[in-house]
């Protein structure tokens, strides 16, 4: 069809091979999609059209995380990084550290993990919701990996009511990495301590709890790259 209509070499073509490579991934066909984002990721570079090539490559990245290729879809994180914030959206500037963050979470890079986190954070609030949370529940993380159990046991509860006032379910990556934060919690806490830690949680706003995820990246390893 594309070749009908004569996008085989337009933006257009690129992001239809782009949510086809979206489309297979969701199908669990890992190589499949491997293949439609490569040739999505090429046509996008040489048509320069840099904020689809960013879109691309971070899919591939959720791809690479989810099939377990945790090295690979840091590596495509940092690609996009060092490309520089100019080349992409605001928000896809968020998203990347925050998926970078839960990336180095996977790899018990904590320190890199803290720093994405909070920069995420940053600029996340008063800008997307769902980011924001994204950002506070990577730092309840690195909170309950780094000897603060008891701080990311309630910002896990004020992340799990924010999904739940909003109607909200989880994606792929957001209940694994609730999966990684429940088994760091569960390492030093019972599960009516985790309960009772989590009400507390729920009661939080926006901003205490901003306030304290952020705290937690002043107490831990995450010295600032400024």
């Amino acid at each position: 069809l594309s070749k009908r209509v004569g996008l085989t070499r337009s933006r257009s073509h690129a992001f239809a091979l782009n949510t086809a490579g979206m489309i297979a991934a969701e199908r669990g066909r890992l190589d499949e999609a491997r293949r439609i984002f490569a040739e999505a990721l090429a046509l996008a570079t040489m048509l320069g059209a840099d904020v689809q090539k960013t879109a691309i490559r971070a899919n591939m990245a959720d791809l690479e995380f989810r099939f377990g290729n945790t090295d690979r879809a840091l590596d495509l994180m940092s690609a996009i990084k060092a490309e520089g914030p100019g080349l992409y959206s605001f928000t896809s500037t968020i998203a990347v550290l925050v998926d970078s963050a839960a990336f180095n979470i996977a790899l018990d890079d904590i320190a890199a993990a803290c720093r994405d986190a909070r920069e995420g954070l940053r600029l996340a609030r008063g800008a997307d919701p769902f980011l924001t949370a994204a950002a506070v529940q990577r730092l309840a993380t690195v909170a309950a990996r780094s000897g603060d159990p008891y701080r990311g046991a309630r910002l896990r509860g004020y992340v799990d009511a924010w999904y739940q006032s909003g109607g909200s379910e989880r994606e792929a990556m957001e209940l694994h990495m609730d999966e990684i934060l429940m088994a760091a919690l569960r390492e030093r806490l019972t599960d009516a301590e985790i309960e009772t830690l989590a009400a507390e949680g729920a009661q939080l706003s926006e901003d205490q709890a901003v306030a304290e995820a952020l705290a937690v990246a002043a107490t831990v390893n995450c010295a600032s790259t400024d």
